[in-house]
C-alpha cells in the first residue's frame, strides 16, 4: 500500500513538470513528424472551432493544441486523440485576441508546429438609444479594447422591427470599426425596436444585443407650428397656431401661473387652431405655450414662450406681394392707423413651416424680401405690433409662386384662305398670362398683340401685310417672365438645298449631306424615288430632318437598286425646289471565305450594310488579312457616319490626293484620330496592331460626344501580358476590355500582334452596338 502512495506520488511530481521542458524533448534516431495540415480557427462569441488534417500515413498519439491569448505564451489546452480533427475551444471572453497552434505527439518524437492561427473574440458590451429628434433616431454601441491591436474583418448588423409588426429588416451593416448609426428612413408617430449583432462570417454571427427582443423606442412627434397670440376687442386674448402639418396630433395650450408655473389651458384640441383666452383680464400680460401631442400619446416640444397683452390693436390690411425676380419678392399692405410701433412679417414655405421674416418700422408700407428661394411657393401674412407683447391679428394669407413660369413653347401656326393662323402649343397655366408679340426685324422692339390668362392665346393675321415678321410667346407669373422661342414667317417657302452629296452607301444605309442655304425654313423632306420593272417610278418620302439640319439616313434603302433622291426645304408658306443625286445601292455580297469567322459574321455583314468595305471586290472578304493605318481610318470614318473634311490642312508629307484613303486619312488626322510623326508622316500603307484599332476607336468615341465609359485598370491584370500595357493607355485598354470590347488570346491582350480584317471588323461592331449607335 506504501509503495503505491509512493508510485502515485512521483507520476504527479512528473506531470507539475514544466511542459515546455517536456515537449523540447526529442529522443535521437526517432522518426520525424509532419505537422497537422490546414490548420485553421472560426470564430464564434462564445467559443472557437479548430480544424485540421491529420496525415494518417503516421503513428503519433495525440494532437496537442497550444493557445496564446493576447501577447502571451502558448500553453497546451488540449490533447486531442488522433482520430479527431477539430477541437472546439469553450473559454474565451469578450475583447482578446485569441493565437493557436498545434503538432503532433507519439511516445518519443514530436512534430514541427503548425502556421499560428488567430481568432478574435468580440461582441457588443453596450448598446444605448442615443438621441431621438424628429426625423432621426441616433444610435452607439461599444466593444472592448483588445490589447492586441487588430482590425477583424467583422461587421455590425443592425436590425429593426416596427411596432405591431413581427419582422425583423436589416437597416443597416457597418464595419466593425463603426460605433454609431443614424436611422433617417423612419415615420413619425411610430415605435422602433432595435438590436445588433456580430457577423463574423456569410454564416456566423454573435447573439442578438440587448437581447432577441431590441430595445424600443418613439419617434420624436414633430413640432410645426409656432404659438402666436394678439389681444381682441373685447379685452380677451386670441391664441392661435397651424395645423397644416400637425400629424393628426392633438394640441395642448398651457398658461404660466403666478407661481411661474405652467398649467394646461386647454387640450386635446385636434381639428381647431385657436383658441380665445375668457380668463384674461384686460390690460393684464399672460405667458403661454403650446405642444402637439400624437395619438399614441407622444408629445412634442413646447413653442417658444409668448407673451401677450390683452391690449386690441388694428389689423392690416390688403396685403399683395409680387415677384420682380427669383430672389426678391416685393410686399405691401395698408396701414391707415398711427398707433403702431412697427410690424411682423411671416412666411411660410409649402408645406413647411411658419417663420418671422422681418421686423419692418412703424410708418410703412412695402417691404422687399431678398431672403426667398427660386422655385419656392410662399404663403405670407403681416401682423402690426405695439411694443414687445401687444399684437393685432394678422392680415389674410397672400401666396405667390416664387418661380419663373414654363416655357410657353413653339408657336403653332397655319395658313388658311390668305390667313395666318397663330395659338399657343398649349393654354396659360393657372397664375400665369400668355401674350403674343411680333417684330419686324431684329433690330425692332417687340410690340403686344394679344394676351391670355388661363386659356390659349390665339391671332389671326392677314398674309400678305406680314411677310418677314417675327412671333413669339412671353408667359408671365407676378414679375417672373419665359420667353418662347421665335416663329419667323418669311411669307415664302425657303431656298433650295445646296450641294446635295452621298457620303456613304450600303446595302441597309445611304447617308446624304447638303448645304443649309436658307435660314426660313421649319425643315426638310427627303424624298426617294425607284424605277419598277414595268418602267413606272414610285416616288415615297424616305423621311424628314429638322430645321437647320445638313444630313440624313436612309436606314432602309431599295438593296441593289438606282435610286434618285430629292432634298426639298419647307415651310408653312410651302416647299422649295428640290435638290436631287442618284445613287446605286450596293447589293448585299455573300462573302465565300468566313467559313472559319462564324465569330465575325454579325460584325462584317452589319458594317457591309453600312458600306463601310467598299474596297472588297468580288465574294472575297479576306477576313485574315491585315488592316493598313489608311484602310483602318475609312473604315472608322464609315461606322461613324463622320463627314469628310480638311479645309486648310497641311497634308501629311507620304500621302497625296491620288491615294485611295487620302480622303479617309486627311480627315482622320484633322479630328486627331491619326497623328502624323516627327517628319510629319502617317504611314498610311503600315499595319495596324490591335493597339492602334483600340486608339483610334476611343478617339472615335470621342468625337462622338460618347466618352469610354471607365473600368479599373486591374481588370487588365488577368491577362498574363498586362505588364505590357504602358501607363498612358492603361484606361483606355480598360475600358474596352471591361466593355467586352476585346477578350483577348489564349489568356493574352496581344495588343501589339497586327489586327486582322475580321478582328477590325468585330472591334467597331462591338463598339458601335455597346455605345448604342447603330
Amino acid at each position: 500500500m506504501i509503495k503505491k502512495r509512493i508510485l502515485i506520488f512521483i507520476l504527479a511530481v512528473m506531470l507539475m513538470i514544466p511542459y515546455s521542458g517536456m515537449f523540447t524533448m526529442n529522443m535521437a534516431g526517432a522518426a520525424t513528424l509532419s505537422a497537422p495540415k490546414q490548420f485553421l480557427v472560426q470564430a464564434y462569441q462564445n467559443y472557437n472551432v479548430l480544424y485540421w488534417k491529420n496525415n494518417d500515413t503516421e503513428s503519433f498519439i495525440y494532437t496537442i493544441i497550444e493557445r496564446a491569448v493576447d501577447q502571451g505564451e502558448f500553453y497546451p489546452i488540449a490533447y486531442v486523440d488522433k482520430k479527431l480533427e477539430t477541437y472546439r475551444d469553450m473559454s474565451v471572453t469578450n475583447g482578446h485576441v485569441y493565437r493557436y497552434r498545434a503538432r503532433t505527439y507519439t511516445s518519443d518524437s514530436f512534430s514541427p508546429y503548425t502556421p499560428v492561427v488567430e481568432a478574435v473574440t468580440l461582441y457588443p458590451s453596450n448598446f444605448r438609444i442615443a438621441g431621438v429628434y424628429v426625423g432621426q433616431i441616433d444610435m452607439e454601441w461599444t466593444y472592448p479594447d483588445l490589447l492586441l491591436k487588430r482590425v477583424p474583418d467583422y461587421y455590425t448588423i443592425i436590425e429593426r422591427r416596427e411596432y405591431g409588426n413581427s419582422s425583423w429588416q436589416v437597416i443597416a451593416t457597418l464595419p466593425i470599426t463603426e460605433t454609431a448609426y443614424r436611422d433617417t428612413d423612419i415615420t413619425t408617430n411610430m415605435r422602433y425596436y432595435y438590436r445588433i449583432r456580430v457577423q463574423y462570417a456569410k454564416d456566423r454571427h454573435s447573439s442578438y444585443y440587448p437581447s432577441e427582443y431590441g430595445l424600443g423606442t418613439d419617434t420624436a412627434f414633430p413640432l410645426n407650428t409656432p404659438l402666436w397670440g394678439y389681444g381682441t376687442i373685447d379685452g380677451r386674448i386670441r391664441l392661435e397656431w397651424d395645423t397644416q402639418n400637425n400629424y393628426g396630433g392633438s394640441a395642448y395650450l398651457e398658461r404660466q401661473t403666478d407661481s411661474g408655473d405652467f398649467s394646461v389651458l386647454a387640450g386635446n384640441y385636434q381639428n381647431s387652431s385657436y383658441f380665445v383666452d375668457f380668463g384674461a383680464i384686460k390690460g393684464n400680460t399672460y405667458t403661454y405655450r403650446l405642444r402637439m401631442r400624437s395619438k399614441n400619446g407622444i408629445y412634442s416640444v413646447y413653442t417658444d414662450e409668448i407673451s401677450v397683452t390683452a391690449e386690441y390693436v388694428p389689423v392690416p390690411a390688403d396685403l399683395t406681394a409680387a415677384a420682380y425676380d427669383s430672389e426678391k419678392i416685393i410686399l405691401s399692405w395698408y396701414y391707415p392707423f398711427d398707433d403702431e410701433t412697427g410690424f411682423e412679417l411671416w412666411r411660410k414655405a409649402e408645406a413647411g413651416k411658419w417663420e418671422k421674416v422681418a421686423l419692418i418700422p412703424k410708418n410703412t408700407d412695402t417691404f422687399a424680401d431678398y431672403s426667398a428661394t427660386a422655385g419656392v411657393t410662399y404663403s405670407y401674412k403681416i401682423r402690426a405690433v405695439r411694443g414687445d407683447k401687444a399684437f393685432s391679428a394678422f392680415s389674410t394669407e397672400t401666396k405667390i409662386v416664387n418661380m419663373y413660369p414654363e416655357n410657353p413653347g413653339q408657336i403653332i401656326s397655319y395658313i388658311n384662305n390668305g390667313i395666318l393662323f397663330i395659338f399657343s402649343e398649349k393654354p396659360a397655366p393657372d397664375n400665369t398670362t400668355y401674350t403674343l408679340e411680333y417684330r419686324r426685324d431684329m433690330n425692332s422692339p417687340w410690340q403686344r398683340i394679344i394676351h391670355a390668362d388661363n386659356q390659349y392665346v390665339t391671332a389671326k393675321l392677314y398674309v400678305d401685310g406680314i411677310k418677314g415678321y417675327y412671333f413669339r410667346i412671353r408667359a408671365n407669373t407676378g414679375g417672373l417672365e419665359t420667353i418662347g422661342p421665335e416663329f419667323y414667317f418669311s411669307g415664302t417657302a425657303p431656298e433650295t438645298p445646296g450641294n446635295l452629296e452621298v457620303l456613304h452607301a450600303g446595302y441597309n444605309r445611304v447617308v446624304l449631306t447638303w448645304e443649309d442655304l436658307s435660314n426660313a425654313e421649319d425643315g426638310y423632306y427627303i424624298y426617294r424615288s425607284v424605277r419598277n420593272p414595268d418602267g413606272s417610278v414610285t416616288r415615297t418620302v424616305a423621311g424628314s430632318a429638322g430645321k437647320d439640319a445638313q444630313s440624313f439616313v436612309d436606314s432602309a434603302p431599295p438593296e441593289g437598286s438606282n435610286v434618285y433622291y430629292e432634298v426639298t426645304a419647307y415651310n408653312i408658306s410651302g416647299e422649295s425646289k428640290a435638290a436631287g443625286i442618284s445613287v446605286k445601292v450596293p447589293a448585299k455580297v455573300n462573302y465565300t471565305d468566313l467559313a472559319q469567322y462564324q465569330w465575325a459574321l454579325d460584325a462584317i455583314y452589319t458594317l457591309q450594310g453600312l458600306g463601310v468595305f467598299e474596297d472588297s471586290t468580288g465574294r472575297l472578304f479576306d477576313p485574315g488579312n491585315v488592316v493598313s493605318r489608311g484602310q483602318l481610318a475609312r473604315f472608322i470614318i464609315k461606322s461613324f457616319n463622320i463627314p469628310y473634311g480638311y479645309s486648310g490642312l497641311r497634308p501629311p508629307a507620304d500621302i497625296t490626293p491620288k491615294h485611295i484613303y487620302y480622303e479617309d486619312v486627311m480627315t482622320a488626322v484633322d479630328l486627331g484620330l491619326l497623328h502624323p510623326d516627327a517628319n510629319g508622316n502617317v504611314y498610311p500603307n503600315r499595319a495596324v496592331t490591335r493597339l492602334d484599332v483600340l486608339i483610334m476607336l476611343n478617339g472615335a468615341l470621342g468625337y462622338a460626344g460618347m466618352p469610354a465609359v471607365r473600368h479599373d485598370t486591374g481588370i487588365l491584370e488577368r491577362f498574363s501580358d498586362y505588364s505590357h500595357v504602358s501607363r498612358e493607355e492603361a484606361d483606355i485598354i480598360a475600358s474596352f476590355v471591361g466593355e467586352g470590347i476585346i477578350s483577348g488570346k489564349n489568356g493574352q491582350l496581344s495588343l501589339q500582334s497586327y489586327s486582322t480584317k475580321a478582328e477590325t471588323a468585330a472591334f467597331i461592331y462591338r463598339t458601335l452596338k455597346r455605345y448604342k449607335l447603330i
